[in-house]
């Protein structure tokens, strides 16, 4: 009897395609100047996820943000449009998926992959960043083929890395840090498709 549900749990296999909609908000740093604001835009995105076991899947997702990055002085609180940019994320993750007796699948994870800040002006760079995440919804299966993905993101630019490295009598050690100062969030929903 373990075998046979062992062989089943190992041998299972689902691939999920989604592609969403949303909005995005949130994203500050501070400057000598005053504190950088990312403004809240329309985010459009895609998904794929491929589940091992009915309970737990591994995603790739891609979003894209096109928004405002505006400037907030610090001395007179004027808050100034310095330029244009394009957001892109391009995630890996993990979910677990709670298993219901009914159309709907709450599900969480967590994210790992790159943060691509462009701007549209020629005169100024991109930025690429490391970035983590955590990401939190519910599948609504209208068919066994079609349903709706509602879910909701934290995702974090690792801005601020460092390393260091140190000797003393007892030997050398390494030290390793990330942190970051420009944490956003979105809601979205769309389309999900799977595949058995």
């Amino acid at each position: 009897m373990m075998a046979i549900i062992g062989y089943s749990t190992a041998s299972y296999s689902q691939l999920s395609l989604q592609a969403f909609t949303g909005y995005q908000f949130f994203g500050s740093a501070y400057t000598y100047q005053g504190q950088l604001r990312i403004q809240p835009s329309n985010v459009l995105g895609a998904a794929v996820t491929f589940k091992v076991r009915r309970d737990v899947g591994f995603n790739i997702m891609y979003s894209y943000q096109n928004t405002d990055v505006n400037l907030e002085r610090s001395a007179n609180f004027y808050e100034e449009r310095l330029f244009e940019m394009d957001v892109h994320y391009v995630m890996l993750g993990s979910s677990y998926f709670h298993k219901t007796e009914s159309k709907l699948t709450p599900y969480g994870g967590v994210l790992f992959g790159l943060s691509i800040m462009d701007p549209l002006e020629r005169s100024r760079n991109s930025e690429v960043f490391f970035a983590i995440g955590a990401q939190g919804g519910v599948q609504v299966k209208l068919t066994p083929v079609l349903g709706l993905n509602f879910r909701g993101q934290i995702l974090a630019p690792l801005t601020n890395v460092g390393a260091a490295l140190w000797c003393g009598t007892g030997g050398c050690d390494v030290g390793l840090s990330a942190g970051s100062t420009l944490i956003q969030m979105n809601v979205s929903a769309g389309l999900d498709i799977t595949l058995d």
